[in-house]
């Protein structure tokens, strides 16, 4: 799975519901394109509506989901985990 916004790319391998390893390659099962406002946005401790979750994002066309949809929901439990990690940095410190 690819996470892009701005010029910050993130890979992440996911492996039985959890991150197996994290590197910068371009290519990815799933992308998730979120705009830099959005990903602000999404950052703040109580995100505005629309911004709340990448399915917010996507339904208003801040976020651009593509790939392989059955993987994305199949790992669709822990997405929202890892966005917020990403976003207050605990996931790479």
């Amino acid at each position: 799975m690819r996470i892009e916004t701005g010029d910050r790319r993130w890979l992440l391998a996911l492996r039985d519901g959890k991150v197996a390893s994290a590197a910068a390659d371009e290519t990815a099962d799933v992308t998730i394109r979120i705009a830099p406002e959005a990903w602000a946005a999404f950052q703040q401790p109580v995100p505005p509506p629309g911004c709340h979750d990448i399915y917010a994002m996507a339904e208003t066309g801040r976020a651009d989901v593509t790939g392989d949809f059955l993987t994305l929901f199949r790992y669709s439990y822990v997405l929202k985990d890892i966005l917020q990690q990403l976003a207050t940095g605990r996931m790479f410190g």
